[in-house]
């Protein structure tokens, strides 16, 4: 008799920065559990219309990560799935919104922004400061 094969758990829901620029890549993690102590694969939905395609094998219960650089200016939602190593897949984590670049409505930093978009090479240590 060939024994059950479950899919590993949904996987935790991705954690990484929430807003940044674009044309930087960006690093998120994530883990899952197999119960049957297989290892598993990831798959990065981007919220732009890309995947990272199967990443891995990972061991069981250890983090995961993923890298990806977004081009156009929006908001996105990651998420990811977990495959096992028998083909068996989980569901969908639940998603991270995320935002490129991180916008506000506070009027200075908007005139900041704009500053330093105009003059990129001006105010080198204030820029790193606020994180252009």
């Amino acid at each position: 008799m060939t024994p059950v094969n479950d899919p590993p758990n949904r996987p935790d829901r991705p954690s990484g920065k929430t807003n940044g620029k674009i044309n930087t890549e960006y690093l998120y993690t994530t883990k899952t559990i197999d119960i049957d102590g297989d290892q598993v694969f990831y798959n990065w939905s981007w919220g732009d219309g890309s995947y990272s395609g199967w990443l891995g094998p990972f061991t069981s219960n250890t983090t995961a990560s993923g890298r990806h650089t977004w081009m156009v200016k929006d908001s996105y939602s990651i998420k990811v799935k977990a495959k096992d190593t028998s083909g068996a897949e989980s569901a969908w984590s639940n998603p991270l919104p995320i935002k490129m670049p991180y916008s506000s409505n506070n009027p200075m930093l908007q005139f900041l922004d704009m500053l330093f978009q105009r003059f990129p090479n001006a105010f080198p240590i204030l820029r790193h400061l606020m994180g252009y």
